[in-house]
């Protein structure tokens, strides 16, 4: 809990929000437990991001890196999955738990290597971070971590991000992007 109240009908209010937030947590857990099982079964690697309601929900992310982790290893896929987030204390807590994995953070907020000192093995930033930092991309590779940026869609765009010699691209344009890849080797 946030906060200790002396008034005890917001008391029995912060209980009535825990006993819902775990009921909830069981069927979210549930849901997953079955998402990811058929993607994993289906492809032959898979990208698990780990959203929280917000940033800051310690809570909800405590509960959610570890059942995240275990959903990993009970289908033995850790070198199949790569994670992402945007919540840097979820991308160093799965890293830590799930060193095995490729863990890319999101939000673009740190060089490569303020994200390689925290464990992280991977930068996944929009596409326009990368522009603005196009040395983000070098520097991170020369630090062994993986670069892919999001969500690329224009010619244009794929092609400047091939140019900087980014590793992945996220697109809604797959057939497009595979075009220009194939034309630019």
């Amino acid at each position: 809990f946030k906060d200790v109240c002396e008034d005890t009908d917001r008391f029995t209010e912060v209980i009535t929000e825990g006993i819902q937030f775990q009921e909830a947590w069981e069927k979210e857990q549930e849901q997953l437990m079955k998402t990811v099982r058929g993607q994993l079964m289906k492809h032959p690697s898979a990208v698990f991001e780990i959203k929280t309601p917000s940033v800051t929900d310690s809570l909800y992310e405590a509960r959610m890196v570890p059942a995240c982790a275990e959903i990993v290893k009970k289908y033995g896929v850790e070198k199949r999955t790569t994670f992402i987030a945007f919540s840097l204390s979820a991308c160093e807590a799965i890293a830590r738990l799930m060193p095995e994995c490729n863990v890319q953070y999101l939000n673009g907020d740190l060089s490569p290597k303020e994200v390689y000192e925290r464990g992280i093995s991977g930068i996944d930033y929009h596409y326009k971070v990368l522009r603005q930092h196009p040395e983000w991309v070098k520097e991170a590779q020369e630090l062994g971590m993986v670069v892919n940026c999001w969500t690329v869609n224009s010619a244009a765009d794929i092609e400047e991000m091939i140019a900087l010699g980014v590793d992945q691209i996220t697109t809604d344009e797959p057939t497009l992007a595979q075009k220009i890849v194939k034309k630019s080797r």
